[in-house]
């Protein structure tokens, strides 16, 4: 096969041609319809600053019926004789925990906690974190 032939069959205009000739649309299909244009909104929008009068009016309405008086009256803290023995429960807990041995006795059992904790998670630090890194170990 000639070699200048099969390059003209694919040459920029042969393609083009190719391309336009299977993309083109039918000459019988519909008109595009354009979209209606976006209606407005119904009903009449507040702008704004218009709102703030408005707030601003019923703030000043109440204001003058209730003349600043209980607009935010709290109840005084209610305690029942359930609460006051809690408190004083905690109270004395705290009071007495250095020399109570059972919160001594407890915070004994945390510190050792506290110390497996801290020895196991120094197997899974990286070797840099503590201090040197592993390259420069073994070339010392």
């Amino acid at each position: 096969m000639d070699r200048s032939r099969s390059w003209r069959r694919y040459s920029p205009v042969a393609v083009d041609t190719l391309v336009s000739s299977q993309t083109a649309t039918p000459a019988s299909s519909a008109p595009e319809v354009e979209a209606p244009p976006p209606t407005d909104k119904p009903g009449r929008q507040i702008p704004r600053w218009g709102m703030v009068l408005i707030i601003l009016g019923v703030w000043i309405v109440l204001w003058y019926f209730s003349r600043g008086t209980d607009t935010l009256a709290l109840p005084a803290r209610d305690h029942t004789p359930l609460h006051n023995t809690l408190t004083e429960f905690r109270d004395s807990v705290l009071a007495s925990r250095d020399t109570n041995p059972l919160i001594q006795l407890t915070t004994n059992i945390a510190d050792g906690f506290r110390a497996v904790f801290d020895w196991c998670s120094g197997w899974s630090r990286s070797p840099t974190s503590r201090g040197r890194s592993h390259r420069s170990a073994g070339s010392a």
